[in-house]
């Protein structure tokens, strides 16, 4: 695929590449790249293929009241999970626990989706992406979160501070969490093999990391206190000035 480029020479490295030719519109994971977003029609195939994948669930769902059993009066949750939890798994179901052990249910009423984070229950992507930059840090998490997906920034460089800031980066530690890593023996840290390699280690408190630090500062002519976890460096890097462009230029480093 090329941009304001002739067509042989498109045609010259497809066949170096060994790949072939295409155009404007096309598909990615199955969302259209290139097209008008804002017209439904771009997003039909999309819906589509939601529609394909749900009807393959019908008869297998049950209603909330099928899920567990009443006993002298209090509801108990009993619910079936269809394969073995991995250990953060683990900890996601009985945070589900938690939300819901207070619910009551009413047999004689319908099951009904509502989205608990909106007034009128519907859902938006609006409260959801409210929810979500609040989730970890409370109200700081949006400010957080503004500065991580600056325009400025480009948008691989944005969705890795993402994962960095939200600790979803494939370290060691959450490669074993995941049991993708069966001995936390093979979890040391790349860099300096001593220390269990999370997120935190690797970019802040590796001894390694830190010389890195150190020598970023020496060239900046700045000195700099990093702190152990990476959410409150994000937050505070850049506090040493007060000038808006300038820490919007240190964000940017």
């Amino acid at each position: 695929m090329g941009v304001e480029v002739e067509d042989d020479w498109k045609e010259r490295m497809a066949y170096k590449l060994c790949c072939k030719e295409e155009e404007f519109p096309f598909k990615y994971l199955g969302i259209p790249i290139g097209g008008n977003h804002r017209k439904l029609a771009m997003w039909q195939p999309l819906v589509d293929s939601f529609k394909r994948k749900l009807a393959s669930w019908k008869g297998k769902k049950k209603d909330c009241y099928q899920l567990g059993t009443e006993y002298n009066g209090t509801w108990k949750w009993n619910l079936t999970w269809r394969k073995t939890l991995f250990q953060w798994e683990e900890d996601a179901a009985m945070e589900i626990y938690r939300t819901i052990e207070d619910v009551k249910i009413s047999p004689g009423r319908l099951d009904k989706w509502e989205w608990i984070h909106s007034k009128d229950g519907q859902y938006s992507t609006t409260t959801a992406y409210s929810v979500l930059t609040k989730e970890r840090r409370g109200l700081d998490g949006a400010k957080i979160f503004k500065r991580v997906w600056n325009p400025i920034f480009p948008s691989k460089i944005a969705t890795f501070n993402w994962k960095v800031v939200l600790d979803r980066i494939p370290m060691k530690l959450n490669l074993f969490k995941r049991g993708i890593i069966k001995d936390m023996r093979e979890g040391k840290c790349t860099l300096c093999e001593v220390q269990d390699e999370d997120t935190n280690h690797l970019f802040l408190n590796c001894k390694i990391a830190r010389w890195l630090w150190s020598a970023c500062a020496r060239w900046w002519g700045i000195t700099i206190t990093i702190d152990n976890d990476c959410w409150k460096t994000f937050e505070n890097f850049g506090a040493w000035s007060k000038d808006p462009r300038t820490i919007e230029g240190w964000d940017c480093i």
